[in-house]
Parts: C-alpha cells; sequence; structure tokens
C-alpha cells in the first residue's frame, strides 16, 4: 500500500529500489530554509546492511503489511536461535544479529515469547515481552 513518507515509524516495513527494507530511525529535518525532508536509516531484509535515505515529506513509498504471531524460542547454535511458531508449531531458524541490542537476552531458550518479525521471511527478533505478547511478523503487498 502506498503511503506519504512522513507516516513512516521505526519497526514498518517498505520497499524501496525493488528491495525490502526495515525501517530503523526517522528523522525529520525542517531546514530554516528549504522544504522539510525525512531521514530513514533502514536495514535490507535479505543482507542486513544499514542504508540511510532522504524523502521528501511529500513523495510516497511502498509500505508492506505485517504480521504478529507468538514464537518460542527453542535453542540456539552458533549465530543462530531456533523459533517455533505457538500456533502452527512449525520451527525455523533465524541469524542472532537480528535481535540487535536485544541478542544477549535472546540466546537464553525459554517460554516466553521473542517478537519476531516476517517478511515473507524473518527480519527481525526482540527481546520477550512479559507477558508474552508478539509474535513473527509476515508482510505481504495490500
Amino acid at each position: 500500500m502506498k503511503v506519504q513518507a512522513n507516516t513512516l515509524r521505526p519497526g514498518h516495513v517498505i520497499e524501496h529500489g525493488g528491495k525490502q527494507y526495515s525501517v530503523l530511525t526517522y528523522t525529520l529535518n525542517q531546514p530554516g530554509k528549504g522544504n522539510p525532508f525525512i531521514q530513514i536509516e533502514m536495514r535490507d531484509v535479505l543482507t542486513g546492511v544499514k542504508t540511510n535515505e532522504r524523502f521528501r515529506t511529500q513523495e510516497t513509498v511502498e509500505k508492506l503489511n505485517t504480521d504478529e504471531r507468538e514464537c518460542t524460542m527453542l535453542y540456539a547454535e552458533g549465530e543462530q536461535i531456533t523459533l517455533m511458531d505457538s500456533e502452527t508449531y512449525d520451527q525455523f531458524a533465524v541469524p542472532v544479529s537480528m535481535a540487535g541490542d536485544a541478542a544477549p537476552s535472546i540466546r537464553m531458550p525459554s517460554t516466553e515469547t521473542p517478537r519476531t518479525t516476517f517478511c515473507p521471511s524473518p527480519i527481525a527478533s526482540a527481546a520477550p515481552v512479559r507477558p508474552c505478547a508478539g509474535t513473527p511478523v509476515s508482510a505481504t503487498r495490500v
């Protein structure tokens, strides 16, 4: 779905230049002279490479919808963690680097639910939230 760039927030997933990106930070810059613009730091979903991009406030971008589901962390092996979807019992491995700052707390197996974002493959993971809320997320175009 097309949305204006000024409505993007951290956690949103967008398609830009034929690639899927997860928005990490959002900054609205209003220079004294000239038009305001949005500075967005985003991470490529497939490669994990961070990129900075500027958009005019009137520009539109393709925002992908996400869907969250509960997951349980089963185990960690090297730089991979294995999660299980609590509804379908599907298991999948994701790199620990997806957790960002929460990586140390997500390495320990537990019954708590880590929040994981999917687009349609996993793109981000976060530390468990108490009470257990959150889930893997898949993204599709609307």
